[in-house]
This record gives structure tokens, C-alpha cells and sequence, in this order.
């Protein structure tokens, strides 16, 4: 493993989380699915917990165990962002560690909204990092495990017809 290798790598993982939040937002879930694999870890599991308090908001989309393998994630990621549901999700300021030919990880700040229809809840503003590792397998990167922490996370009601 060379310096070029590294900076090479380090880019690759870019596009990767790049492709990761513009696929998930346009729902191309058939695309989005080749960037997990088969045992894959997806954890979610603060990622609706407000965290000053560490109560969950209630949202249908809240769970309490890491979701696991690339079919899951995609079933329950495409469940969550419906055709109904828009969202927007950005990831910046990347902290990437080239492990081994076939290992990285890294931890990305966020910034995410995600505007419900059919919630009580009108929208969704959140903060915070995806503390992520990667898998190399037949020349391509692949997100092995992400989990979502939170800084901050905004619940917007619905306002009620007779109070608008």
C-alpha cells in the first residue's frame, strides 16, 4: 500500500458516500443496494433519539437493533423514504483512515431533513456523524457497517387544520 493507493482509496470512499446520499434522496434503490453487501450492518438505532434527552421521537422509522445485510437495509431504507417522503442528506467534512488494501473507515458530519406527509410529524431537521467502515471487494468499495449519532435532531409538528 503506497501513498497514491491511499489518496486513491480515500477518494473512491468519497464517491461512495457521495452516491450513498444522492441515490438514497432519488430513490434508486436498485443502485443504492450495490453499495452495501450481503453482511452489511446498518445502525439507526439513535439515529431518531433526541439526544439532550435520549428518548426516541416515535417516529415509524425509529428501531432498536442494527439492521443487517444489504436486502434489509434497502427494504427498510426504501420503507422509510416512501415516494411520498422527500429528503435531503448531506455529509461533509470526511475523516478517512486507509486500514489495509481492503479496509477503511471513517466519520462524516451530516446535516439531514426529511419532510413527512403522512406523519404527525411535518419534518424532520437532524445533525451529527455516520461512523462508517468499508470493504474493498473486486476493486470497488463497500459501506461494511454505518452508524448514525446525533447532535442535535428537530421535530416539526404538523400544524392542525383548525390552527392554521
Amino acid at each position: 500500500m503506497n501513498s497514491l493507493d491511499t489518496l486513491r482509496w480515500a477518494d473512491e470512499i468519497r464517491e461512495l458516500k457521495a452516491r450513498y446520499f444522492r441515490l438514497m434522496d432519488a430513490k434508486c434503490w436498485d443502485d443504492y443496494a450495490t453499495l452495501f453487501l450481503d453482511d452489511s450492518v446498518f445502525d439507526v438505532s439513535e439515529a431518531f433519539n433526541d439526544p439532550e434527552s435520549g428518548e426516541a421521537s416515535g417516529m415509524a422509522a425509529a428501531v432498536s437493533e442494527p439492521i443487517i445485510g444489504q436486502d434489509a437495509i434497502v427494504a427498510y431504507v426504501s420503507r422509510g423514504l416512501n415516494a411520498r417522503v422527500r429528503s435531503f442528506h448531506i455529509g461533509f467534512m470526511p475523516e478517512i483512515e486507509i486500514l489495509s488494501e481492503t479496509r477503511a473507515r471513517a466519520v462524516w458530519a451530516m446535516e439531514d431533513r426529511v419532510w413527512l406527509p403522512d406523519s404527525p410529524v411535518a419534518q424532520m431537521h437532524g445533525w451529527g456523524h455516520y461512523h462508517e467502515t468499508y470493504t474493498r471487494r473486486d476493486g470497488r468499495w463497500h459501506i461494511q457497517t454505518l452508524k448514525i449519532t446525533r447532535i442535535r435532531v428537530e421535530f416539526v409538528p404538523r400544524e392542525s387544520p383548525a390552527a392554521a
